[in-house]
């Protein structure tokens, strides 16, 4: 008698330990795999939105600024970025780092700081926009966004707004 109760509530500790281990870690993980949005992924978009209306932010995430630029100069985007020191070679290799920053487990926030940080313009950012997203099919902003809580994209902002553009 006493064998099927501790079985008996060995079986219930299970199902709610299950359960809570789908709540808290498996479902929230399933949906930044799939990148599904949350509210905590929409408020920080509406965040950039609002804090940001004309500075960086908006011309590294536009991924026809750089184009726009060249435009306007005359002269052809990629001798532009020559200029600058950057193929598109390098341009793939900095995409796929920021695509890698995004873990299962623990996201590399420093790499993207540091590969924003290491850009010379808003320019090269629109560039670099423009070649994640013919890459990886996906908008830079939001896919940074998935992985960066509030404060993480705060300071990516810093660092854009302090960026020159052309």
């Amino acid at each position: 008698m006493k064998l099927e109760n501790i079985n008996i509530q060995n079986a219930v500790g299970i199902a709610i330990l299950a359960i809570v281990s789908y709540l808290l870690f498996i479902k929230p993980l399933f949906k930044r795999v799939l990148g599904e949005k949350d509210e905590k992924t929409s408020g920080l978009k509406d965040v950039s939105k609002a804090s940001t209306p004309e500075k960086g932010v908006t011309k590294a995430f536009d991924t026809s600024y750089f184009a726009k630029v060249a435009k306007n100069k005359k002269r052809k985007p990629t001798e532009m970025l020559k200029d600058y020191g950057y193929k598109a070679d390098k341009l793939l290799q900095l995409s796929k780092a920021l695509y890698d920053a995004k873990g299962l487990i623990n996201d590399d926030e420093t790499l993207v700081f540091n590969v924003f940080a290491s850009l010379p313009n808003l320019f090269v950012a629109s560039a670099l926009s423009f070649t994640f997203k013919h890459t990886y099919k996906r908008d830079l902003q939001t896919y940074l966004q998935s992985f960066l809580n509030e404060k993480e994209y705060k300071q990516l902002v810093k660092i854009l707004n302090s960026k020159k553009p052309l």
